[in-house]
């Protein structure tokens, strides 16, 4: 840990100083993945974010906004195929309903904007922000294989096209540190809560929560004057 407090010291007035002059805007890539996931929901993928930021500095504030590719990974759902029988179990009819296994990717094109405040240190800052999520939700390839069930219909038939927003919306709270290594260059780090409103559907059975996750972001930006 000595080291690591001793590099901090060094670097401390390059990061004081870094932006005694305001630029007009700063841009850079973004690259972020999801290290804590609170909500069951999606819970099995490894989910990361990667995309093109672009802050706007207004005194102690900043406007932002990116464009961003948001991967949650592959998932499976169950499909009716409005095919129901009965058969004969010890001397008792049981209803059965085939179903098909589906796949879809669920993955976003998404837009944040952005607000930032900058402590007196300048090299932390405090944003809040929301995110314009638009569904790129890509079937995967696979068999037609038939299963069966008891269960009703209605407590397992899903469709991505139908079931799935189209445009969903995530929250963030975050956390910045900023490292300055000059007055045109920097680095980032954003540890962000993130709460995204539930992908389904108010009438759909799977993924029918929201999904909240602590998120790590991090950047390189460079600033135009």
């Amino acid at each position: 840990m000595k080291p690591f407090k001793l590099l901090s010291l060094l670097l401390l007035p390059l990061c004081l100083g870094a932006q005694a002059i305001q630029p007009r805007f700063v841009v850079g890539p973004e690259l972020g993945a999801d290290f804590r996931k609170i909500s069951p929901v999606i819970n099995s993928n490894n989910n990361y974010t990667f995309g093109l930021s672009v802050e706007y500095p207004v005194g102690k504030f900043s406007l932002g906004t990116a464009f961003l590719y948001k991967e949650y990974g592959a998932h499976d759902y169950r499909e009716y195929t409005g095919e129901t029988y009965q058969e004969l179990k010890e001397e008792e009819w049981v209803t059965y309903h085939n179903y098909y296994e589906r796949h879809v990717r669920l993955n976003y094109y998404s837009v944040p904007f952005r607000l930032q405040y900058r402590l007196p240190c300048n090299c932390v800052y405090l944003q809040a922000g929301i995110m314009a999520d638009f569904a790129n939700f890509a079937a995967r390839s696979g068999g037609e294989d038939v299963f069966r069930t008891i269960e009703d219909p209605q407590t397992f038939d899903f469709n991505h096209r139908e079931g799935l927003k189209p445009l969903n919306f995530t929250y963030e709270l975050a956390v910045g540190f900023k490292m300055h290594f000059n007055e045109r260059w920097r680095m980032y780090m954003r540890p962000t809560l993130r709460i995204m409103n539930q992908p389904s559907r108010q009438n759909s059975t799977e993924w029918a929560d929201s999904y909240r996750s602590l998120h790590m972001a991090f950047g390189v930006q460079r600033a135009f004057f």
